[in-house]
């Protein structure tokens, strides 16, 4: 009966040996496959910065050089995509998502080789032309569809680390019983036994390290692609201002309006890059937050005389009510809650009717806290809408419902968040939405505690 027993036990051994060292090898091509994607991508952004500035070139040289630069990265590209594409674990819902993001792909190709086309063949305006026309619409799908294959392959691995540690611990229990039974006879064996479990905790913990760089790596790529971006967005910028002052050459007023346009488009990438940059020191920890004392009042009158042109646009009445507040001066980061309360308020214009109304309210909660609260008389939000609002670029109705950046809300949370606070939302369709934001009336201590934390990194 005895070694009955212990057969059946060494036969599940065995069994969850090779299970654990299948699911490690997985693990590695996961990786492997994660790598690729990785390098397509960055190959992809190198060649749309590579085409961004050869627009600004004149030197016939640099120009030749940014050329040969722009048709290596496509071949880094090809030869990357083609050992993803042989790879075994390149497959079901990964090669679904790969297959939504590779229209996408192959616009920003097309695209980026008919700017550069127009540039070698002396027709700069119309490569600019194309660029403004469709830079930001394929710039938008990538980044989705980038970030929706990146966190599938990052639940994946999640499912196998996690079914690894449960045969682990399983395998242990056997590993007790079998030395229980034959103590003599099984202390070889439970030993080795106790080795093996060390050697694989120490390969989870490695794969749970591989795992944070890959977050690491993906925050790096957000804050070096939004610093890259800056370089070309500033001249393309600069030289629209400047042409646009130019009084001895006149444009036509067709051509201004274009200039206008590639100017207000610049302005609002370049708010998009701020955002991005935001949310990768948030990420990182690295903002910091500057405490002084704030009016309220003041704060609220100094966001609706921003927005004053976007509202009288639609008719609509900006109004707020701080009589619930029993000091209306706080101890916060007065550039921070101007950036909250301005994303809130512009969102609450933008989604609005024809001569609606926004109202804000601001009063006083348990717990030492301000309560600020924005209300529009807008179409209401759906309940299945609600948890797309603070998903990175997803916006309700889809990418061109409206002229939006998806993002501001998800920079206000973060911000909220790191300030201490919580942020939420009350709507039904056909109603009112209510944005509602809790914050500490006194952030010393937080700075407090960061300048802690920096002194215990020195240390």
């Amino acid at each position: 009966m005895t070694l009955c027993i212990m057969g059946v036990l060494v036969y599940f051994w065995h069994s969850h040996t090779t299970q654990i060292q299948q699911n490690l090898v997985t693990l590695r091509d996961e990786f492997k496959v994660s790598s690729l994607i990785h390098t397509m991508s960055d190959a992809s952004r190198q060649r749309a910065l590579t085409a961004h500035r050869m627009l600004i070139m004149d030197d016939e040289i640099e120009l030749f050089e940014e050329q040969e630069a722009f048709y290596n990265l496509a071949d880094t590209f090809i030869s990357t995509r083609e050992q993803l594409f042989v790879h075994p674990l390149f497959k079901g819902e990964t090669l679904k998502l790969w297959n939504e993001i590779k229209a996408s792909v192959n616009d920003g190709a097309v695209l980026h080789n008919k700017v550069v086309e127009g540039i070698i063949e002396g027709k700069r305006q119309q490569a600019l032309g194309v660029l403004k026309k469709d830079s930001k619409l394929v710039q938008d799908r990538f980044i989705n569809n980038f970030n929706q294959i990146l966190a599938l392959k990052r639940h994946e691995v999640d499912k196998i680390v996690e079914t690894t540690t449960e045969l682990n611990e399983q395998y242990l229990l056997m590993i007790i019983l079998v030395s229980s039974i034959g103590l003599i006879i099984m202390v070889p064996g439970f030993f080795y036994g106790i080795k093996f479990v060390t050697k694989t905790e120490r390969k989870l913990q490695k794969a749970r390290e591989i795992e944070r760089h890959e977050n690491e790596y993906k925050t790096e790529f957000l804050a070096r692609a939004s610093h890259e971006l800056r370089t070309p967005l500033n001249s393309i910028l600069g030289f629209a201002q400047v042409i646009n002052m130019d009084k001895e050459n006149k444009l036509s007023l067709e051509h201004a309006s274009y200039f206008k346009h590639i100017e207000a488009s610049g302005w609002h990438l370049l708010t998009l890059v701020d955002d991005i940059l935001d949310l990768s020191r948030i990420s990182e920890g690295s903002i910091a937050l500057n405490v002084e004392s704030v009016d309220i009042e003041s704060t609220i009158q100094d966001c609706y005389r921003s927005l004053s042109d976007k509202a009288k646009s639609m008719n609509i009445q900006c109004q707020y009510d701080i009589s619930g507040l029993s000091d209306r001066v706080v101890n916060v980061d007065k550039s921070r809650l101007n950036q909250i309360v301005s994303n809130l308020a512009s969102n609450a214009i933008k989604y609005n009717y024809e001569s609606g109304m926004v109202f804000a309210k601001v009063l006083d909660v348990p717990g030492n806290k301000i309560r600020f609260e924005i209300q529009n008389t807008g179409d209401g939000i759906c309940e299945e809408d609600m948890e797309l609002l603070f998903k990175p670029f997803s916006r309700i109705g889809g990418i061109n419902s409206k002229d939006g950046k998806g993002i501001g809300l998800v920079l206000c949370k973060a911000l909220v968040e790191f300030m201490g606070g919580e942020i939420g939302l009350h709507s039904k369709p056909g109603a009112t939405t209510t944005f509602w934001v809790e914050l500490p009336r006194d952030m010393t201590c937080l700075t407090q505690d960061q300048d802690d934390e920096e002194e215990e990194k020195i240390a």
